[in-house]
């Protein structure tokens, strides 16, 4: 076991959010969602170490637009189509986030990464 040098930030959607997701043209009427199952896999991202955790989530407030379109885009990815600018919403009215600062990596294989392809609504 290794501790990884990351804290985690851990996105939970708000019932905006579900609101939101629940207006897209696949998820209307029966197949509406939860937001039980749209919080079943929150999505993790790996943020610098903190020995505060004020410090944690100033830097998360710093990314917020890039989390938010992350977020959304993983619902719905039709450019031009998204139809919510993040740079005007309240990140917290749509996502809770909880910071953890404990990365314990119990798998021996190396960690790859892959470079995430972000939908940009502005193009």
């Amino acid at each position: 076991m290794d501790i990884v040098n990351r804290s985690s930030a851990i996105i939970y959607s708000t019932e905006k959010m579900l609101d939101w997701i629940n207006s897209l043209p696949e998820y209307q009427g029966d197949d509406a969602v939860s937001l039980e199952e749209v919080n079943s896999e929150p999505c993790v991202f790996l943020i610098p170490e903190f020995e505060d955790e004020v410090d944690a989530y100033d830097y998360i407030a710093s990314r917020e637009v890039e989390i938010f379109n992350h977020m959304l885009s993983g619902w719905w990815q039709e450019k031009g189509e998204i139809n919510v600018n993040p740079d005007k919403e309240d990140f917290q009215e749509w996502f809770g986030v909880s910071v953890s600062s404990m990365i314990i990596d119990l798998d021996y294989t190396p960690i790859v990464k892959d470079e995430l392809e972000v939908v940009d609504d502005d193009e």
